[in-house]
């Protein structure tokens, strides 16, 4: 106790203003406890079971930490300001500065930043544990191994279906249809119940001219010829068609048309890549538009061969080796499975085809509880296609679209005569699933919160918040300190009814006028009357109650003044913008100054000029503290 009067009284004689704002012991207890935060966040994740789950990222906000940290912040706030305001300089009639009067403001901002950003040290933490247990160099192998393991699970059927088959290269060079409209019925195709498939050789044509509906137009001669278009990827100033050319013969590469892990190209997870929708055959984006990236078909291809070369080599060894290392991995994640090396091995292990013999689950069930293979997935496209076709008469059918029948020149039957007598995708996955269990969900919640808590930059997406928060309470507290709680109710009392004033205004002018105008209108009515109010607190020409309403107005609302600037400049340059004759279509192109600027430069400039103003205000604020009453 005698140490901590000791440092106060030192203080004291030679720091005034650092003993008034009390910011030693502030920033001493402010410490204390981001160091408390800093080790909750270091172990939030250290079990792999707590990344089991959706966004584990925001554990901080769902976990009720948050809530912990707003009492904690509120309490240490409340104290200091208490203490704080038991010597205030102003009203003591105190000689102070303009330089003394800023540093205090510096100071107030200083203490509040450090008093509720614990967030950002439970973050850092979290971050360093996670690269510290989940390397990068160990993460992307432990991906590819489960990557190219994963196929043998077998826990959806539509990953197994021969559109989906992308290696050796012919698949990947050739389109495969699967519309039975577009089947050229006199070449060779395949068929497995009533899906059909069949190979075509492509070749581009660009095109960048675009007719009065802002659609690009189908190159010559293929529009006129009327050449059918296999599919088109859209870029960002032209347009890739794709035209079908011959139809290719794969029956050399393709030994069954049933479910075959020869097929599997599905990417389990992409580590760092672009999310995408997985692939089911008969999804059709904008007609003909293609799914996915050149990038994404590599890296499908990628896992399609992985998997051919391990059925390749036919060696049970080989299996059960990799198998083995897949699940060393799932059991330090600790994932629930009732399946290990040799169990999985048996199941999968049918070398003369490799066709899917055995389907797991997701999860196990409950107790008379039907499992639904969908239930984790959020893919409902092929709950609705199976369960679809499982009520269709499909050797009656002409075409099954959306699970609806529509009358065509082929039929099902036409192409596949056994279509009755074999088993639906439905039927057939019913009767190959197993009550072996692996869940995969719960190690695809690993792999993405690992990936985004590495990767997400918390920092700057949090940051400005702190930063706000800090600058916003120490101009109200400047404001406070200087002309007393009497002149700030009646700035925030005046600054509500002024808002409300321009906003019955805008009304009005809405009513009789409308259009553009109005917004304009609330712009240039908010800016003017801001400017107006700055202008009273610089002149100082009224009383000084008067003022102390105007200076506390200008006080804690110039930032926002800046801003409505930036923001008046940016709507007239993107109505010009528009305006113009190239840009009536493409009116996204259009951007203002604040657009160019972004937010994080935006935010960061904004709150240096805040700091400028508050250092040059604070000699309006001497003058009209010296101001008679």
């Amino acid at each position: 106790m005698n140490k901590i009067s000791r440092i106060n009284q030192y203080l004291l004689e030679r720091y005034p203003t650092i003993w008034n704002t009390k910011i030693v012991w502030m920033l001493a207890l402010a410490f204390l406890f981001h160091l408390i935060f800093f080790g909750i966040g270091f172990f939030a994740h250290s079990d792999p079971e707590t990344l089991q789950k959706s966004r584990a990222v925001d554990d901080y906000f769902t976990n009720g930490i948050i809530f912990i940290h707003l009492i904690i912040s509120v309490l240490l706030l409340v104290g200091w300001l208490i203490n704080m305001f038991k010597n205030n300089a102003f009203k003591n009639f105190y000689p102070v500065s303009s330089t003394k009067l800023f540093f205090q403001f510096v100071q107030y901002f200083v203490i509040i930043f450090s008093c509720t950003s614990f967030y950002m040290s439970y973050m850092f933490a979290d971050k360093l544990n996670i690269d510290r247990l989940y390397t990068d160099k160990e993460m992307s192998k432990n991906i590819e191994l489960i990557n190219t393991t994963y196929p043998f699970l077998a826990q959806n059927y539509e990953d197994f279906t021969l559109g989906n088959r992308l290696y050796p290269k012919p698949f990947f060079d050739l389109y495969c249809e699967t519309d039975i409209q577009k089947i050229e019925r006199d070449k060779k195709y395949f068929v497995n119940y009533d899906r059909v498939y069949q190979y075509f050789e492509v070749y581009p044509k660009i095109s960048t001219k675009k007719n009065s509906d802002d659609e690009y137009l189908k190159p010559e001669p293929e529009a006129s010829n009327g050449t059918k278009i296999a599919y088109t990827k859209t870029e960002r100033d032209k347009k890739i068609f794709y035209f079908k050319k011959n139809v290719v013969d794969l029956s050399s590469y393709i030994l069954t048309t049933t479910p075959s892990f020869y097929n599997y190209s599905t990417i389990f997870y992409d580590q760092g890549g672009e999310n995408f929708a997985p692939y089911y055959e008969g999804i059709i984006v904008d007609d003909t538009e293609s799914q996915l990236s050149e990038t994404q078909q590599q890296k499908r291809a990628k896992v399609n061969k992985a998997v051919a070369d391990l059925l390749n080599s036919k060696s049970r060894q080989n299996f059960e080796k990799q198998f083995n290392s897949f699940f060393e991995l799932a059991k330090k994640y600790k994932i629930r499975t009732n399946l290990d090396a040799k169990t999985l091995t048996d199941l999968v292990f049918y070398p003369d085809n490799f066709e899917v013999s055995n389907f797991t689950k997701k999860y196990k069930p409950e107790r008379d509880e039907t499992y639904d293979p969908y239930k984790y997935t959020g893919s409902d496209y092929a709950t609705t296609a199976v369960e679809a076709a499982a009520d269709i008469d499909v050797a009656a059918a002409a075409v099954v679209q959306d699970g609806k029948v529509v009358d065509a020149a082929v039929s099902v039957k036409d192409l596949n005569p056994e279509v009755n007598r074999q088993l639906s995708p439905e039927e057939f996955f019913e009767r190959k699933l197993t009550n072996h269990y692996f869940y995969s969900d719960n190690l695809k919640q690993i792999l993405e919160n690992v990936d985004t808590i590495k990767n997400k930059d918390f920092f700057m997406e949090y940051i400005h918040v702190f930063l706000w928060i800090s600058f916003c309470l120490a101009t109200f507290i400047l404001g406070f300190r200087v002309t007393g709680l009497r002149a700030l109710l009646f700035a925030i009392i005046t600054t509500g009814v002024l808002s409300l004033f321009i906003a019955l205004l805008s009304f009005i002018v809405n009513f009789a006028v409308g259009g553009s105008f109005v917004e304009y209108f609330v712009l240039y009515a908010f800016f003017v009357t801001g400017l107006l109010i700055l202008l009273m607190s610089i002149t100082q020409t009224f009383s000084k109650f008067i003022t102390s309403i105007a200076v506390n107005i200008s006080l804690n609302t110039f930032v926002a003044l800046v801003l409505l600037l930036f923001a008046i400049i940016t709507k007239h340059q993107i109505d010009a913008c528009r305006a113009l004759p190239i840009n009536r279509l493409e009116v996204y192109n259009c951007d203002g100054i604040l657009d160019v600027l972004g937010m994080d430069i935006t935010s960061f400039s904004l709150l240096i000029i805040g700091f400028i103003f508050i250092f040059l205000f604070t000699k309006v604020l001497r003058k009209w503290k010296a101001k008679t009453e």
